[in-house]
């Protein structure tokens, strides 16, 4: 296993340097000899290449690789295209981050390369990225912002990669994504969506645990998912919430009931990054009664009203995890059935955005 961190270091390998394109291997190769010499060990289980639409997240998606390589050791290939650029070139940067352990060594965590294409140069930049992929190791591609999947040469990274990390908060599609899944089935599709929500799906499953509520389970007539109305509003998260509770328990319901699903929009909640706002379930015969809503105090609530039982009552702080985390956790997690269940569920719930 892992050494213990006694300390995090981000010595003189932390400086960007400007390499050509034919150098990098080269350039990677000296700044760690800069670093740490032969004390110096270049770990890596991970390719990650990581597609922006935006240049000025650059620094956040290169603080997330980094956050993530703590538990992932990876090679991490940062992508800026600029096809309207007049030159007609590709730049790299190389850089790293290493951590020390108990024991002194060095262990290097994370390798980052910026490679910016301009021009035509846009066209040649999967195959800079091919040569710079450490072999035999699975590709992971994330792609920040609104993903143009199927267009341009920037799809054939899809064609190189084991896995394909997006986001539906940054665009609100379940439906394209659930398409894009479907056209490309060699892949698995993951989403910092799902794991954002994972805290909800465990904290409903918990109460299905309880033998009291358990044979509600396949009783159940309305389910009412709730998002937050506030800022920017994005259904995602309550789609594929719900998405995932019919997914489940359409399998292990003995009378496969059709559960009445309702999605809508909620005001005034304080969400943060998760905007799931409240989970409401109802028996057909309306016996029973179970919510999980979120509090002014970023709490989630766990409500259950069930007919010749005690009312139950709990609350349990709402998670927030940073970019980083959500990263790690979803190139731990790989390809996930019951996410892909849930995505095929949702996208039959939601309706494309106009």
């Amino acid at each position: 296993g892992w050494p213990s961190v006694e300390e995090v270091v981000m010595p003189a390998i932390s400086e960007w340097k400007p390499v050509k394109l034919s150098e990098i291997h080269t350039g990677l190769t000296t700044l760690w000899n800069e670093t740490g010499g032969k004390t110096a060990t270049r770990v890596c289980t991970t390719n990650l290449i990581v597609c922006l639409d935006d240049k000025s997240r650059l620094d956040e998606a290169i603080e997330a690789a980094r956050i993530a390589s703590e538990e992932h050791p990876l090679r991490a290939i940062f992508l800026l295209a600029e096809p309207e650029a007049e030159e007609h070139e590709t730049q790299g940067q190389v850089s790293g981050y290493c951590r020390r352990s108990d024991s002194g060594d060095v262990h290097i965590c994370c390798e980052q390369i910026v490679l910016t294409a301009k021009g035509r140069a846009v066209e040649r930049l999967p195959s800079s990225v091919a040569a710079l992929l450490v072999p035999d190791l699975p590709v992971v591609l994330w792609w920040m912002g609104v993903p143009s999947l199927g267009e341009g040469p920037m799809n054939r990274l899809l064609e190189m990669s084991d896995r394909l990390i997006l986001d539906s908060l940054e665009f609100n599609d379940i439906p394209a994504i659930h398409e894009s899944a479907a056209g490309n089935p060699q892949v698995g599709f993951g989403d910092l969506n799902w794991i954002r929500i994972t805290q909800w799906r465990e904290m409903m499953a918990e109460i299905f645990d309880d033998p009291r509520f358990l044979p509600y389970l396949s009783q159940i007539g309305n389910l009412d998912v709730r998002y937050a109305a506030d800022g920017s509003p994005n259904s995602s998260q309550a789609v594929l919430y719900a998405g995932w509770f019919i997914s489940r328990t359409s399998q292990t319901s003995p009378t496969g009931q059709t559960i009445k699903a309702s999605i809508e929009a909620l005001e005034g909640v304080p969400t943060e990054r998760c905007n799931l706002a409240a989970v409401n379930l109802e028996s057909l015969d309306r016996k029973a009664f179970f919510s999980l809503a979120i509090n002014p105090k970023r709490e989630i609530e766990v409500i259950v009203e069930v007919e010749g039982e005690p009312a139950f009552y709990r609350t349990s702080p709402a998670e927030s995890l940073p970019l980083g985390k959500l990263l790690a956790a979803e190139i731990e997690e790989g390809p996930d059935a019951i996410y892909h269940d849930a995505l095929i569920a949702g996208a039959k719930l939601a309706e494309r955005p106009k």
